[in-house]
């Protein structure tokens, strides 16, 4: 995430240039937040996520906004209601 929202807020906000090691996050992890339990993270870190709508787009004619939009408008909303802050 911290990638594609790099482009357009990188300069302004400070936002990660690469991801903790697996590893690192395995060990760290379950001490931070027992939710992100080595299995949790061994199974969903690094891990490429795939979706497939052609189904309801084909069914229902919908259309879906890319998740680049969707995450550069989430972002832009914590900014604008004051939860982020400039470097």
């Amino acid at each position: 995430m911290g990638l594609v929202l790099r482009d357009k807020y990188g300069k302004d906000y400070p936002l990660p240039k690469k991801a903790l090691p697996k590893w690192l996050l395995m060990i760290v992890g379950p001490m931070v937040n027992k939710m992100f339990s080595r299995r949790f993270v061994r199974n969903n870190v690094n891990v490429e996520w795939k979706a497939d709508n052609s189904k309801i787009r084909q069914e229902l004619d919908m259309s879906f906004i890319p998740l680049q939009k969707t995450m550069e408008d989430s972002f832009q909303v914590l900014i604008d209601n004051g939860i982020l802050k400039t470097k």
